[in-house]
C-alpha cells in the first residue's frame, strides 16, 4: 500500500501543477500558480482524512468480530 502511495501521488500532483499555470512577466514558459500548489495540499488532507476514517471504521469492525468469536 505504501509503494501505491508514493506511485499515484507524484501523478496527482503532476496533474494538479498542469491544471493550474501561469506566466511570470519577464519570464518565457508557464508555471504551477499557488492555486495548484494550495489544491495539492488539500487533496492530500482529504486522502489522509478518509484513509484514518477507513481505518478506524476497519478496526472497529474488526473488534466486533472478535468479541463475537469469544
Amino acid at each position: 500500500l505504501d509503494l501505491v502511495g508514493m506511485s499515484v501521488g507524484p501523478v496527482i500532483a503532476g496533474i494538479i501543477q498542469q491544471l493550474h499555470q501561469g506566466s511570470i512577466k519577464g519570464i518565457t514558459g508557464q508555471f504551477p500558480t499557488h492555486e495548484a500548489y494550495n489544491s495539492i495540499f488539500l487533496v492530500a488532507i482529504a486522502i489522509s482524512a478518509i484513509s484514518i476514517v477507513l481505518a478506524l471504521m476497519a478496526n472497529k469492525v474488526k473488534a466486533s468480530q472478535l468479541e463475537k468469536a469469544a
